[in-house]
């Protein structure tokens, strides 16, 4: 079976549907702090939050936050490229000590498709001061385009790996990134697989997720055109099991083309109502005037 992947056009239109039939389709919601109680910040803007007043409009609120679990993530992949993450500390003359520190996070943001409102929300955990949430807008990110993101945040104390998580968040509600543990990658996957078998009979496989291919760096100069195919089983839960170039213009259009296809994630072939393994082939083509592109 040969499966096209994603129209980016057709499939952010159906990612509005979704977003607008359920606000709750993320793993968490950002709610800010209002005269009327908390509040979904469904924009950011000059790093100050905006939230729906409940009769649809838009207004600011104050830049104090709450992180609230909910059941699924907005179906869209955002990975963070080059992630550079440091503490730094201002120190007082003749040894005087330290006078502050801060947190910086620099990466570079790509998604598959376009993107609106897009910010990112950093939880950090200090053992001083405890937990505190930071925010910073992004504000559009295009499909296919790194886009620079870097950020500074006062802390009292060195902040390591293990005391801060990265939530990517487009229209107030939360996607997938690749900053992510794996095993919360997967849960988010499993949750969103199986709300979109419930009550399918018979279906064919379907693309639902997945961070694009990237164009190959030693091909940049040469500034051709690529295409290349991915044969591989979906299984049960969505997963690309076995991929394997079946053909490629270029072998560094295979290789890019092999190790994007091993971090999508399907809706699996629906038989009598139960999931099953299916053979597919992915095509995926490349263009240089792109960062990235997906057939």
């Amino acid at each position: 079976m040969k499966i096209r992947l994603f129209n980016r056009h057709s499939f952010f239109a159906a990612v509005v549907a979704i977003a607008a039939a359920a606000s709750a389709s993320a793993q968490h919601l950002l709610y800010a702090k209002t005269d009327a109680g908390p509040r979904l910040v469904k924009r950011v803007l000059h790093n100050t939050p905006w939230v729906d007043d409940g009769a649809g409009k838009l207004v600011r609120a104050e830049r104090q936050y709450m992180l609230q679990r909910a059941p699924e993530f907005l179906p869209v992949f955002v990975s963070l490229r080059d992630v550079q993450v440091k503490t730094s500390a201002l120190h007082l003359m003749n040894g005087g000590g330290q006078l502050n520190r801060e947190f910086h996070f620099k990466a570079k943001l790509e998604s598959a498709i376009p993107l609106d409102d897009v910010y990112v929300v950093f939880d950090l955990n200090n053992e001083t001061s405890g937990r505190a949430i930071w925010v910073q807008e992004v504000g559009r990110l295009p499909a296919h385009e790194l886009k620079d993101f870097a950020v500074v945040v006062p802390v009292s104390e060195d902040v390591s790996r293990g005391k801060y998580l990265v939530h990517v968040f487009a229209g107030g509600l939360e996607v997938l990134n690749s900053r992510m543990p794996q095993g919360q990658i997967n849960a988010g996957y499993a949750r969103i697989v199986a709300h979109k078998i419930k009550g399918v009979t018979d279906a064919p496989p379907q693309p639902l997720i997945g961070p694009a291919a990237e164009y190959p760096s030693a091909l940049r100069k040469k500034r051709v055109h690529g295409q290349a195919v991915i044969a591989c089983q979906i299984s049960t839960k969505g997963e690309v099991l076995d991929p394997v170039v079946k053909s490629a213009s270029d072998p560094a259009f295979g290789e890019a083309a092999l190790a994007a296809a091993r971090d999508w994630r399907f809706v699996p072939r629906v038989v009598d109502g139960k999931p099953v393994n299916a053979p597919a082939d992915l095509p995926f083509e490349f263009s240089p005037e792109e960062k990235t592109a997906a057939n």
